[in-house]
């Protein structure tokens, strides 16, 4: 068991009760944690968070993504990956690293492909399971089932290890992978296409917005350009998004304030006006809301050009 700070538990390697399993854990903290979650990689194993509270921010491979709650981020085998800035922000999630067992040889055809397999299951399912995991083409999507207690039941059977500790483990391990599987289907079908791409009112919203992170405007503005109402807009962006059009318009700036504070000596004051804020309190408050450090404290962590 390692307790990393207050609100952060997890079991890793040969403490996991279930074959394959190299993480369980939760993360539950009311303040940013700079310099925690650096770039790396988990080998063959994939990486599944479920978000509950707060945002967080993460890149994968070449893109950085912001996941808010409500919403499951997946990490593919051997990309690298970690906390945008390498700072957690404030949060409640639970996460788990796992590999599926190594392929083998059915006995008596060896024409067929077979596999080890989780406990419980035949080979054959576990390779169903796997080849879904693998067709997933979403990195981010929502969860329609709070399946908080069947991860905190999943962690619990870690910590006490009561009898029959391992089989409740694989029982609620497989029911999230399960559900992960279907959220994921389920939003794809939704979205009808492949890929993660908002509505067309929303891309020109994103694209309106994007070009003007330094000026002064209001969501009705927004609308205005788009061609539709602030309701639909905002209903379209949370839909689409996960956030409304203001917490984007927020993040925005403060994600440029990020990327100047690391790659820049500018002063903090200097820093608040290139991001559209009207003086530097107001841009340490949205910072700190959003982050959960102040631009100061942001700045002494940063590791320029990440």
């Amino acid at each position: 068991m390692i307790l990393e700070s207050p609100g952060v538990l997890y079991y890793e390697h040969e403490e996991c009760l279930i074959p394959g399993m190299d993480i369980i854990g939760r993360w539950d903290t009311q303040r940013a944690v700079p310099g925690f979650m650096r770039p790396h990689h988990h080998g063959a194993a994939w990486e599944i968070h479920c978000i509950l509270r707060g945002r967080v921010e993460w890149f994968t491979a070449d893109d950085t993504y912001e996941v808010g709650p409500g919403n499951y981020h997946i990490s593919r085998p051997y990309e690298i990956h970690g906390a945008a800035d390498t700072c957690v922000h404030p949060s409640l999630m639970y996460w788990t690293n796992f590999a599926f067992p190594p392929a083998i040889l059915t006995e008596g055809d060896a024409s067929e492909r077979g596999s080890g397999a989780f406990a419980g299951m035949t080979g054959s399912q576990t390779i169903e399971l796997q080849l879904a995991l693998e067709a997933t083409t979403l990195r981010i999507f929502p969860f329609t089932t709070d399946l908080r207690e069947t991860w905190q039941r999943l962690l619990d059977e870690h910590t006490t290890r009561a009898p029959f500790a391992q089989v409740s483990a694989q029982s609620a391990f497989l029911q999230i992978l399960t559900a992960v599987l279907r959220d994921h289907d389920r939003h794809k079908a939704r979205l009808g296409h492949t890929g993660v791409s908002p509505s067309l009112h929303v891309q020109r919203a994103l694209t309106w917005m994007d070009a003007r992170i330094t000026d002064e405007y209001r969501i009705d503005d927004v609308a205005a350009a788009v061609g539709i109402s602030t309701s639909y807009l905002h209903r379209l962006f949370v839909e689409d998004m996960g956030y409304s059009p203001g917490d984007y318009q927020a993040h925005l700036r403060v994600r440029h304030g990020k990327d100047l504070l690391t790659n820049s000596r500018l002063t903090v004051s200097r820093i608040a006006q290139e991001c559209g804020f009207s003086t530097a309190q107001y841009f340490s408050v949205a910072f700190k809301r959003i982050t959960g450090i102040t631009p100061t404290q942001f700045r002494e962590h940063a590791v320029p050009g990440k």
